[in-house]
């Protein structure tokens, strides 16, 4: 018994308890009452699913408990085929919940599938978050957002100060009052509604976060008259 039981974490306390009384006698238990054995789990947690039941006859090596860390969650990821080549295990992932929208939860990418799903042209990724309080639940929607690299000094402007013309980002630098100058610029990655600048902008430059769509109309249409009047 002392080998079938020292496997189960069981102090060797309680083993000298089960095995042997006192001048080496084996000790007898009466046969009406329990043996009560303290199982420990090979590491703290918060006991999530119990398949044991009071009295019931338990076959070796059926679970009697599921036991989980609930301080520490994993979020299962779909990355496109596209993205692929600039994803990393290790790198740092940000995941978002729509039931705590102003909630960031900060974690890292732990696996890549090796493989892409032949119908969704999708790989299976899990990143791990550190999660004390339980406030991500199990099976939960989010979305997740991989940081593939890391831009020093970028510029960071809201999303409505870009407008697009034949497909190139532009932003509207004031000049004066009601004088703007259309500059095209650099686009890195996209943040929580803020788009990254790589170049085309400094940093002391004014920019126009209102009324851009006005302002590319008004552009749109000087170049419109700029072509009449060549012709």
């Amino acid at each position: 018994m002392r080998h079938k039981l020292v496997p189960l974490a069981l102090t060797l306390a309680v083993l000298a308890g089960l095995g042997a009384g006192s001048g080496g006698c084996r000790k007898k238990v009466p046969v009406h009452e329990p043996i009560l054995l303290e199982v420990r789990a090979p590491f703290a947690g918060e006991i999530v699913a119990r398949m044991a039941v009071r009295g019931a006859f338990v076959e070796t090596g059926k679970p009697l408990f599921t036991v989980a860390d609930r301080s520490v969650k994993w979020a299962m990821l779909q990355v496109p085929e596209t993205a692929l080549a600039q994803v990393r295990v290790g790198q740092p992932v940000e995941l978002r919940v729509d039931t705590l929208p102003d909630k960031t939860f900060a974690g890292r990418l732990t696996w890549i599938a090796p493989a892409v799903d032949a119908r969704t042209r999708m790989t299976l990724a899990r990143a791990e978050f550190a999660d004390p309080n339980a406030l991500l639940k199990d099976k939960m929607f989010a979305a997740a957002r991989i940081l593939t690299r890391r831009t020093e000094n970028a510029l960071l402007l809201p999303s409505a100060a870009l407008q697009y013309v034949e497909g190139k980002p532009l932003v509207f630098v004031r000049l004066a009052d009601d004088l703007f100058d259309a500059r095209a610029v650099q686009l890195g990655a996209k943040s929580n509604g803020r788009q990254h600048v790589l170049a085309g902008l400094k940093p002391d430059e004014p920019v126009a976060v209102a009324h851009t769509f006005a302002l590319k109309s008004a552009l749109l249409m000087s170049r419109l008259g700029a072509g009449c009047a060549h012709d």
